[in-house]
Order: C-alpha cells, then sequence, then structure tokens
C-alpha cells in the first residue's frame, strides 16, 4: 500500500517487535536491521519507501526529475480498467507521435475528464489553439 492509517500505530508497533530480534543470531539480526531502517522512514515520511519503489520501477532518477511532477497509474492486468483509461493507454503506446504531442493529448484528456465524456477531443483541440 502507498500508506498506512497517519496515527502509525502499526507501524511503531512494528518497530517495536522487530527491535526485539536485533539481539538474534544472524541472519534474523540482519533482516531486522534492514526492516527497522525502512520502517524508521516510513514513520518520518509515510509512504516514502512506496514511492521510492515506483521510481525505481519506473526509472525515473530524482536527481533529473526533482522539478517535475509524474501520475503513475498502477493498473493489473486482470482489474477492470475503465475504458477511457484504456482508451488514452493505446493511444500512448501506439503512436510515435513527439513529447509535446504526447502532452498536447494528455491535457486535452484531462479537459475530457474535467468537463465530460460529451466533449470530443477535437472540439477542445480547436477551442484550445
Amino acid at each position: 500500500a502507498p500508506h498506512v492509517a497517519a496515527d502509525l500505530v502499526l507501524l511503531q508497533e512494528a518497530y517495536l517487535l522487530f527491535h526485539s530480534f536485533l539481539t538474534w543470531p544472524e541472519p534474523c539480526s540482519s533482516a531486522s536491521k534492514r526492516l527497522l531502517n525502512v520502517l524508521q522512514q516510513e514513520l518520518r515520511a509515510p509512504g516514502i519507501s512506496f514511492q521510492r519503489l515506483v521510481q525505481s520501477e519506473q526509472g525515473i532518477s530524482p536527481e533529473i526529475h526533482h522539478y517535475k511532477t509524474m501520475t503513475v497509474l498502477l493498473v493489473g492486468p486482470v482489474e477492470d480498467v475503465p475504458p477511457e483509461v484504456r482508451s488514452v493507454s493505446d493511444q500512448l503506446i501506439s503512436s510515435q507521435d513527439s513529447c509535446r504531442d504526447v502532452s498536447v493529448l494528455l491535457i486535452l484528456h484531462a479537459f475530457q475528464a474535467a468537463l465530460g465524456s460529451n466533449q470530443k477531443l477535437q472540439t477542445l483541440r480547436c477551442a484550445l489553439q
């Protein structure tokens, strides 16, 4: 999950539990130490581990993209994907457009999502130009 409930009680309890495993022989103590580091990071900044996992899976370098906001929609292949999402995804995958064209298409779909699906993309494109 991207984050745990705001009260963080679960993380604190897990931290206390795994702290007792530090006195156990190897490999338990090393595994506990690594887990405690993750729990400590989550206690300081909830969701940071999930964010880093997504960044590594997507090949996003935080140093290069620190000024950009990126939204990643994680959808399982067996889940019901809304047709609008499937349509945009298929268009982006199949097109060999420039980065600008892809950005324009995403902006148009964002407007269409905000204004309703009865708005045609071509009409929105003309209105925005």
